[in-house]
């Protein structure tokens, strides 16, 4: 994206899309970030059903919870483990659904 102060062309952060302005938006809409000032940004939240990775060669992001774990109120830095009679068999943003009936 187009980074004013420095009148150059800086690399997009993999949690942001940008388009060759100088207005990157949210990859992962509901998430949040700092603008630094200096033409880098930190993630600083996540969403509900996403946690915040902070992987050393693709740095930030924002990533969807795994098969039997969730994000229920977003800030995630780990999902956690699903409740006792509830289930998720995928990786996805939903929460834990209830079992069913007589199941456990």
């Amino acid at each position: 994206f187009w980074y004013q102060s420095s009148m150059t062309c800086v690399e997009c952060p993999a949690f942001l899309r940008c388009d060759g302005d100088d207005t990157p938006e949210v990859e992962v809409p509901g998430s949040e970030y700092a603008n630094n000032g200096d033409g880098t940004f930190d993630l600083t939240r996540c969403p509900a059903g996403y946690f915040l990775s902070d992987d050393a060669v693709s740095g930030k992001e924002c990533l969807a919870c795994g098969k039997g774990t969730e994000c229920k109120a977003g800030g995630c830095t780990t999902c956690s483990s699903c409740e006792p009679g509830t289930y998720k068999d995928e990786t996805a943003v939903y929460d834990c659904l209830q079992c069913p009936a007589d199941t456990y």
